[in-house]
């Protein structure tokens, strides 16, 4: 076993550290669905129809493609603040880090959203219909 990372403290702090990380990974992952599926929603109205691949949906096109870019990724850049800020408290007061920390962190974050588009019956608390 390679230990690559240098801890100080108790060993409960590691496992404590990475328990409140991915709690806070995941919670804030489900908070992110909304504003990542808008930002795919943008994506694929503007990107994709620009290149023929998808029929674009005229319903939301009076505002302006920038009107759609500011409203899909605002919420986005707050929610991304909002992870890096907790994970970088989490890492510094349960003196916990490395690759590992931070790929897992950011893996349970995308959990919730990979789900949501992979299976959409799963999840019921965003409904476009």
């Amino acid at each position: 076993m390679i230990i690559s990372e240098r801890r100080s403290g108790p060993p409960w702090k590691a496992v404590v550290g990475r328990l409140c990380s991915a709690v806070s990974s995941l919670g804030l992952g489900y908070l992110a669905v909304v504003p990542l599926l808008l930002v795919h929603y943008v994506i694929h109205n503007s990107l994709f129809a620009a290149l023929g691949w998808v029929e674009p949906d005229t319903k939301f096109a009076r505002e302006g493609p920038l009107f759609q870019w500011v409203v899909a990724v605002a919420p986005t850049v707050v929610l991304l603040l909002v992870f890096l800020a907790v994970n970088l408290v989490v890492s510094r007061v349960f003196a916990v880090s490395g690759r590992w920390y931070w790929t897992t962190a950011c893996l349970l974050a995308a959990m919730p959203l990979t789900l949501a588009l992979i299976e959409p019956s799963f999840w019921t608390a965003v409904r476009w219909y």
